[in-house]
């Protein structure tokens, strides 16, 4: 088989699109995941940094006191 073969051409294009479907759907479903994700995780991010800053905030003024 040559490479101007028509049945081999067709083969590469097929492949090709059902690679870019393959990619467009694992994009989706990526970002479904991270839409279902991304408000619980902010909101303990935020919880964790905001009871981490409270404790440093005493810690310094505990410290501040001491001097």
């Amino acid at each position: 088989m040559s490479d101007r073969d028509p049945g081999r051409w067709l083969d590469r294009v097929i492949g090709a699109c059902f690679g870019l479907l393959l990619g467009a759907m694992a994009l989706y479903g990526a970002v479904q995941v991270i839409s279902s994700v991304w408000l619980p995780l902010t909101i303990g991010v935020a919880s964790v940094g905001g009871v981490g800053l409270s404790i440093w905030l005493v810690a310094l003024r505990s410290r501040w006191r001491s001097w």
